[in-house]
């Protein structure tokens, strides 16, 4: 049993460094293993961690509906387990798959259910985390004025729990949502002082994504030699976290602005 359960997780890390590498077969391959070695010990939670990350990968291939149909399993083991804290994170996974299908009444009910849990066990990461997903579906609905409320009570609770990375995606999206109102210069502002905190602590994933967001909107703003600066940092990010749908991504709207 110890033997399975010391290969179980190294077969996991293994698998999660892959998925954040943006090696999905690989990563599929071994959470499989993972998943198999967790059933043949009668290992719940193991089971479960591996499904989630099976609907991880599903979801970041975009197959949303694959990766529901993992996290819909997730939540019988963690009901199962009695695991609110495993329970209130399933149910943030749910609402994102919903997000994404643009299925907001969906979206917003686990969003709205993972909050009610976080609230229970006092989980402000938690907390912060579903405040602004459920600001980015009315952010999708064009209810600003709400996106806005939401994402300033997630910043603020991020902000005190010092949780740099979600203090910098909750700005990103800020920033986002103020391209969407066409107030430009606020969100070049809150890009640019995303991306210093961003580089202060070395968030790779997070300066790739923000350099490419600053690019477009450069390239609204008509800011030619900013576009190039700025897509060709978010490429350099994306190389060094070694996501390769997000460099073809990168590339591809290069290609666009250089035609």
């Amino acid at each position: 049993l110890g033997d399975k359960q010391k290969l179980g997780s190294i077969t996991v890390n293994y698998g999660t460094f892959n998925l954040i590498t943006g090696n999905h077969s690989m990563a599929m391959n071994q959470f499989k293993e993972f998943l198999k070695i967790s059933r043949d010990i009668g290992d719940r939670l193991g089971q479960a961690i591996a499904i989630e990350r099976i609907g991880r990968i599903f979801k970041e291939q975009g197959k949303e509906k694959k990766a529901l149909d993992h996290y819909f399993k997730k939540l019988e083991i963690v009901k199962e387990l009695n695991d609110l804290d495993g329970l209130g994170w399933t149910y943030g996974n749910i609402g994102s798959c919903y997000l994404d299908l643009e299925h907001y009444d969906k979206a917003l009910d686990y969003f709205n259910k993972q909050l009610q849990i976080c609230r229970e066990i006092n989980n402000p990461r938690g907390l912060s985390l579903s405040l602004g997903n459920i600001a980015i579906v009315y952010m999708d609905l064009e209810k600003f004025s709400l996106a806005e409320k939401n994402f300033k009570e997630a910043l603020k609770l991020a902000e005190k729990i010092n949780d740099i990375p979600s203090v910098c995606g909750i700005k990103g999206n800020l920033a986002q949502m103020y391209v969407l109102l066409k107030k430009y210069k606020i969100a070049e502002n809150l890009f640019n002082e995303t991306i210093k905190t961003c580089e202060k602590f070395n968030l790779v994933n997070d300066l790739a994504q923000l350099y490419y967001f600053l690019a477009k909107l450069n390239y609204e703003q008509k800011k030619n030699e900013s576009v190039k600066i700025n897509i060709s940092k978010a490429k350099e990010y994306a190389l060094k976290t070694g996501n390769k749908g997000r460099l073809r991504e990168y590339e591809n709207f290069e290609k666009k602005i250089n035609k």
